[in-house]
């Protein structure tokens, strides 16, 4: 029974500890945040995005650029949620929307984003 008992304890720790360790490398989005996006079928591939983000709890919200699409810079408010490492958020600029969909550290989000004008990849680190 002690075997047993000793067993369970020491999974139980294990499981717990694991748990903390992602939730730690999740992280926190408040911060600036720099980087590029590509459109691999798009007239151009690549450019840069930038912003900044405020995190409360589950809920991001700030600003984010893309620089130098089809359309020019797209600028506006970014929207989202930021939960064990998935972040998803919505960048509304000029009646359009923009989805981000992707995965997040304390200091790099790297995904996917899919627009009226075009879809595509995306890397941010601050």
């Amino acid at each position: 029974m002690k075997r047993s008992l000793k067993i369970f304890t020491v999974a139980a720790l294990g499981a717990l500890l694991l748990a903390g360790a992602s939730v730690a490398l999740a992280g926190n989005l408040t911060g600036n945040w720099n980087g590029n996006w590509t459109c691999p079928d798009g007239e151009i591939k690549n450019g840069k995005l930038h912003g900044n983000l405020t995190q409360n709890g589950d809920k991001v919200s700030g600003t984010w650029t893309l620089v130098g699409t089809i359309k020019g810079n797209i600028s506006g408010p970014l929207t989202g949620t930021a939960k064990g490492g998935m972040f998803i958020g919505d960048l509304k600029a000029g009646g359009k929307n923009v989805h981000f969909d992707g995965h997040y550290t304390d200091n790099k989000i790297t995904g996917n984003y899919s627009s009226p004008i075009g879809n595509g990849g995306f890397t941010v680190t601050k």
